[in-house]
């Protein structure tokens, strides 16, 4: 991430070699899926804030029936005797 962009989130101080052991995991994450079969592909999706907003709000609509409908079944198996929610 640009330092800028890290400067602008008032993140607290961490060690300095934070970000070279987050890339080595990553690299190392990449290179056991290529040696497995899995092509890695990596793209850069560019979006205007205005794209965003709008993306964010049709994913809100979509998304809103199903939570709806988890949060009954959730309180349907609640109510349910001798049944327990997963953790």
């Amino acid at each position: 991430m640009h330092p800028d962009l890290l400067a602008a989130e008032h993140l607290p101080a961490q060690k300095t070699d934070v970000w070279a052991g987050r890339y080595r995991e990553i690299n190392d994450w990449e290179r056991y899926l290529a040696g497995n079969g899995i092509h890695v592909v990596k793209v850069m999706l560019d979006m205007s804030k205005q794209e965003q907003d709008s993306a964010r709000s049709t994913m809100s609509t979509r998304l809103t029936p199903r939570r709806e409908e988890l949060a009954k079944a959730r309180a349907e198996l609640a109510a349910a005797p001798g049944l327990t929610q997963p953790g």
